[in-house]
């Protein structure tokens, strides 16, 4: 009687499984199979904007790509992998969205024990060395070859397998994307209006980032300056670049990438990322700019002390952040994509237009505009930093009207604050 019930329990695992497997497979919520497409079925696929941490993962894998774009989400959708200047042959864009430092040395040592990086576009943004930012809940180490000592990860595919295609969270992720191919708003959607979240190579397509922060007119602008406070820099008392003379975790990690870097004989380029200005008043508002400053100082000096250990040159740094053409542009008072402004999707993301012009400069095939791609040293960082500090002054000067809107703005976001 109890091998009977053993036979049919295991039968009943088999089939169950069997079907779960094919079931995720054939939606393919996150884009991994490639089954044939069904319209109304498969074909959609707005679920992959949540997992972009899978996503990133199994594109390596798939990829094993000797170029890397590392970076936050202005990463993942304003740095393109097809530009000109790589020397890489297969590029992909690793970028994970509000990523911290840990995550992205962990992709790194990833993509290390597939292929040889060769290059890596690297952009650096204050908001990730934020200590108050953790892990998102979607982070998962099993889906990476390695651990964090560099060495084969246990149960590695197998554990990544598991929870892409035999998992009943996966499945959930399925029917909701079953749900999505089955709206009306999607009934007429095919290969030549729709893209899918993420393209193959990584870069992130900005049509379906969330709509409640994706918009560009200015009030809209202006409203996510209280997120930006109380999401990004809130608390802004623990926003520390370290302590009793130890470094932050986000520093110890961002040494740890460069290291890494150095050790493998890869090239990096560096870049502070160019978020619009509301951005940089806001961040002045809050009390930051005098940390923004030694964060910008501590990226250079780490680079310079990682080179001298590895016995190299240090990785260039160029700075696209601050007030010049592309950040001071001036955001549209109406709605809609007839109104979007030219160079960002939002205060924080730039468009590919503004990412092609920053690899232009990083590769060394277009000289730096004026504040736009300045190379940075230890020599001229506090000359720089002086600099932009009056390019602040000038476009307050010469834009009232829009910074009169801003402070009013920022006055009521502030006055909300714990005090």
């Amino acid at each position: 009687m109890h091998a009977r019930y053993l036979k049919i329990l295991t039968a009943f695992f088999a089939i169950f499984t069997v079907g779960l497997c094919g079931f995720n497979w054939f939606i393919d919520p996150l884009g991994f199979y490639k089954p044939p497409e069904v319209f109304g079925v498969n074909f959609i696929k707005d679920q992959m904007w949540k997992h972009d941490r899978a996503i990133k993962a199994w594109g390596i894998k798939s990829m094993e790509p000797d170029g890397l774009v590392l970076g936050t989400s202005r990463s993942a959708v304003g740095i393109t992998t097809d530009h000109p200047g790589w020397e890489a042959e297969a590029v992909y864009n690793s970028s994970l969205t509000a990523s911290t430092m840990f995550e992205l040395y962990r992709y790194l040592q990833h993509a290390y024990a597939f292929n040889d990086v060769k290059e890596v576009v690297f952009g650096l943004d204050f908001m990730a060395f934020n200590p108050a930012r953790a892990n998102p809940v979607s982070f998962d180490e099993s889906l990476l070859k390695v651990d964090v000592n560099g060495n084969r990860a246990p149960g590695y595919p197998l554990l990544s397998e598991y929870r892409n295609l035999m998992s009943i969270p996966m499945a959930k992720v399925s029917l909701d994307s079953l749900r999505d191919n089955r709206l009306p708003k999607n009934a007429d959607k095919d290969n030549s209006n729709y893209l899918p979240n993420f393209s193959s190579l990584g870069v992130m397509q900005p049509d379906y980032f969330p709509r409640s922060r994706w918009m560009t007119h200015r009030a809209e602008a202006l409203s996510a300056i209280t997120s930006l406070i109380d999401i990004w820099w809130a608390p802004v008392d623990d926003f520390t670049l370290g302590r009793k003379g130890q470094e932050s975790k986000a520093l110890h990690w961002y040494r740890k990438i460069l290291r890494l870097a150095y050790e493998n004989n890869t090239q990096v380029y560096l870049y502070f990322t160019p978020a619009h200005a509301y951005v940089y008043e806001t961040m002045a508002a809050a009390g930051l700019w005098s940390t923004w400053e030694d964060w910008k100082i501590m990226m250079i000096r780490i680079n310079d002390e990682e080179a001298a250990r590895a016995g190299k040159s240090p990785f260039s740094v160029h700075d696209f952040s601050g007030y010049n053409a592309i950040t001071t542009e001036v955001m549209p008072e109406l709605v809609g994509p007839a109104n979007a402004a030219v160079h960002y999707w939002d205060i924080l993301h730039f468009k590919a237009s503004v990412g092609d012009k920053v690899q232009d400069v990083l590769f060394g095939l277009a000289e730096p505009g004026e504040y736009f791609g300045i190379p940075v040293n230890a020599d001229n960082i506090e000359k720089h930093l002086r600099g932009i500090r009056e390019s602040r002054t000038r476009y307050q000067l010469n834009n009232t009207e829009e910074v009169a809107a801003l402070e009013a703005q920022l006055a009521a976001s502030m006055a909300e604050q714990p005090q």
